[in-house]
């Protein structure tokens, strides 16, 4: 779920606590799921709008990731997962905040969940 810069989506904290009440567990990015797929080819550790992430990704042209249709190429990204997964890491270390900072995310623990659920040949 994108928390959104430069103003976070008013119903967040609403939503965030149903899904929290329901058992459900969500995956967050401040400011938007961009970012997660900008940290497989750099740090990002300033502030940005969800329009400048999504710009930044657009320019790294190998991803095919064009904002007017949000198209990824899958395979550009699969070798640098690791690399993702260890920046995210390293923001989230930096910070007691949560989601509330930006830049934040945990879709990697999600990713990492799912992937570790996958089945054999699956």
């Amino acid at each position: 779920m994108d928390v959104e810069a430069p103003a976070p989506h008013p119903d967040l904290q609403q939503a965030l606590r149903l899904a929290g009440d329901r058992g459900i567990k969500v995956a967050l990015s401040n400011p938007c799921f961009e970012l997660w797929l900008l940290l497989h080819f750099q740090d990002v550790t300033r502030y940005r709008t969800s329009a400048q992430a999504q710009q930044m990704l657009e320019e790294h042209k190998g991803c095919g990731y064009r904002r007017d249709r949000k198209h990824l190429d899958y395979p550009a990204l699969r070798s640098l997962h690791t690399d993702a997964c260890d920046r995210a890491a390293a923001l989230r270390a930096v910070t007691e905040r949560g989601h509330r900072t930006n830049p934040w995310t945990d879709v990697d623990q999600l990713v990492q969940g799912l992937m570790a659920e996958r089945r054999p040949g699956g």
